[in-house]
């Protein structure tokens, strides 16, 4: 299922017209999240809103860099002027440090926003 997401992603990547980003206006409201310490064998889930402040609506591709990480984004529009809330839900099954990047790409941008997120499993 993840690697079936990521296809679809680089196949709408490279199947677009990439002077279409040149006039968007994207934001994401947290770019860093930090969990602290989380229990092993646990699962945790995060939300960050994305922004459209552009006139034109934006086809969204929301994809996490594990299969660890769910992401829940709706059908993947995001119309003019409009916001939408991302979650996703990280499950922990190894103890230490973690780093997880969850990339945002919208109309075929090739070079993808990110949402990092970190903590501890104990």
């Amino acid at each position: 299922d993840y690697s079936l997401k990521y296809l679809k992603s680089m196949y709408r990547y490279f199947h677009s017209d990439k002077d279409e980003t040149n006039n968007l206006d994207i934001a994401i409201d947290k770019k860093h999240i930090n969990l602290g310490n989380v229990k092993n064998s646990s699962s945790k889930t995060v939300r960050f809103t994305i922004s459209n402040n552009s006139a034109q609506n934006v086809q969204l591709d929301v994809i996490p860099d594990c299969d660890c990480t769910t992401i829940d984004f709706g059908n993947g529009i995001l119309q003019a002027q409009e916001k939408k809330q991302i979650t996703a839900t990280i499950k922990f099954d190894e103890k230490g440090n973690f780093f997880k990047y969850i990339y945002v790409y919208y109309n075929g941008n090739q070079n993808p926003m990110e949402v990092e997120i970190r903590g501890n499993v104990n």
